[in-house]
């Protein structure tokens, strides 16, 4: 398995499931009639810094910035999944897995952590280093969360990507 980058636009997901209904699938991830998103693996980065990303339903486009790549290119070798949604980053590792608010403006997952009363033993070899978290921060600055969706699931965690968003149990 490679990492991957998967982008979709908010306003078509939006659109799709207000039109034609969405479910959850087993791994908590919205099932929509048909696919919505785009996968990309390290390989496709270079293309896709060339010719940006175009929604194939909308026609707007998510310009990729000399920063995206880099920090996008590093986070592809990192042991934990990210999704970047509504001011919201969802982390998940093989560990703890935890959703910060993009106002939450720290450099350090543990002290945010530690701020809200949660208590985690041997937690660092889990969470992300300080810099990756200003890495993590600095992506999510280059693009509008509420347009966008972006994702990057992992090849280097055995923790498959779980979305902490979604329903697992369809209705239940």
């Amino acid at each position: 398995m490679s990492s991957k980058l998967i982008i979709g636009c908010s306003s078509c997901m939006e659109e799709l499931s207000n039109t034609k209904g969405v479910s959850f699938n087993s791994n908590g991830t919205m099932s929509l009639p048909f696919q919505i998103q785009t996968s990309y693996s390290e390989s496709d980065l270079t293309i896709l810094f060339l010719n940006h990303y175009k929604c194939p339903f909308c026609n707007n486009t998510l310009e990729f910035t000399p920063l995206m790549m880099k920090v996008i290119t590093k986070l592809f070798k990192k042991p934990y999944h990210l999704e970047f949604k509504n001011d919201l980053i969802e982390i998940s590792t093989n560990g703890p897995s935890m959703t910060i608010p993009l106002n939450a403006g720290t450099s350090s997952i543990k002290s945010l952590l530690c701020s809200s009363g949660v208590k985690l033993e041997n937690a660092d070899e889990h969470l992300p280093s300080n810099q990756e978290v200003n890495d993590i921060y600095n992506l999510f600055s280059e693009f509008d969360s509420k347009s966008w969706n972006i994702r990057i699931e992992s090849a280097y965690t055995d923790k498959a990507y779980v979305s902490s968003n979604g329903l697992w149990f369809n209705g239940i």
